[in-house]
């Protein structure tokens, strides 16, 4: 199995696809090949991570992101570079 030294993890639960995870979720492996090192990164579907309200939820480098969208995908992989 390859060593990913990013693990970014995406909750995919009910409550975040109905707030648009499946958008997220759908671009940022693409963006995250292009910015980071493509051997570097993998991106893992999570279950529920107990924080509708606030989806869709994203972790990466021990790092909780909320409120996930679109636009902010970039920048959020600029700081993790």
């Amino acid at each position: 199995m390859a060593k990913h030294n990013k693990l970014l993890f995406v909750c995919v639960g009910k409550d975040c696809k109905k707030k648009g995870v499946k958008k997220v979720f759908s671009q940022l492996p693409k963006d995250a090949k292009k910015r980071l090192n493509k051997s570097d990164v993998r991106v893992v579907e999570t279950k529920c991570l107990d924080l509708c309200k606030r989806g869709p939820n994203v972790i990466f480098d021990n790092e909780f992101y909320s409120k996930v969208t679109t636009e902010q995908i970039e920048a959020l992989l600029k700081k993790h570079e």
